[in-house]
C-alpha cells in the first residue's frame, strides 16, 4: 500500500499539469497557430461573414504594427470599406519574437502614444481592444483576440459603424475554419 502513494501522486500531478495546459489554450483563436493565415479568404467565405473583398489593401492600418501582417480590404455597408490587417502568434514566433500578442500590442500602443496617438479601451467579444479617434472620426481599432491581432481601419463609416465592422471582422475570422 505504501508503494501506491508515489504512483498516485505522480498521476495526480500529471492530471493537474494537463488541466493547466488545457486552460492555457482555452479560447485560443483558430488562426493563432498559423504563421500566414488565409484571413482575407476566410472573410469572404459564405457563412462566416460573406464580406466582399475590394481592391487590395493599401496596408495603411498596420504598416507600423508588423511587416508579416496579412492585409486586405472589405466592403462594409453602403459605401463603407474597412482595411483589415491580421497578425498571429505563430508569425511572431516564426521570427523569434515573443509569442504573446499582448506584449506586441502593449509595445505598439506605447509607441503610438509617444507619437501623439490616443487610444481608448473598447469593450467587446475579445481579450482587449483599443480605438483611435482622429479629427475625422474613428481612425482604427486594434484588437487582441486570443493570439491574433486584428487591426481594422474604417473608411466612409461613422464611429458606431466602424466599431460594428470591427466586431463583424473579428467574429467572421473566429468562425472561419483555418486552412490546413
Amino acid at each position: 500500500m505504501a508503494g501506491r502513494w508515489p504512483v498516485a501522486l505522480a498521476l495526480l500531478a500529471a492530471l493537474a499539469l494537463s488541466a493547466l495546459m488545457l486552460l492555457r489554450h482555452q479560447g485560443q483563436h483558430p488562426f493563432a497557430g498559423q504563421a500566414e493565415p488565409a484571413a482575407c479568404a476566410a472573410l469572404a467565405m459564405p457563412g462566416t461573414g460573406g464580406f466582399t473583398l475590394t481592391a487590395p489593401s493599401t496596408g495603411t492600418p498596420a504598416d507600423d504594427l508588423h511587416p508579416r501582417a496579412a492585409r486586405c480590404a472589405v466592403a462594409w455597408g453602403p459605401g463603407g470599406r474597412v482595411e483589415v490587417a491580421v497578425l498571429t502568434r505563430a508569425a511572431l514566433d516564426a521570427e523569434g519574437q515573443s509569442p504573446d500578442t499582448v506584449d506586441l500590442l502593449d509595445a505598439w500602443l506605447k509607441g503610438e502614444a509617444l507619437a501623439g496617438s490616443r487610444f481608448e479601451s473598447v469593450k467587446g467579444p475579445w481579450r482587449a481592444a483599443y480605438a483611435e479617434r482622429g479629427d475625422a472620426g474613428l481612425h482604427r481599432i486594434v484588437v487582441d483576440d486570443n493570439g491574433v491581432l486584428v487591426v481594422v481601419a474604417p473608411a466612409g463609416l461613422d464611429a458606431d459603424a466602424g466599431l460594428e465592422a470591427a466586431r463583424g471582422v473579428v467574429e467572421a475570422l473566429r468562425a472561419a475554419p483555418p486552412a490546413d
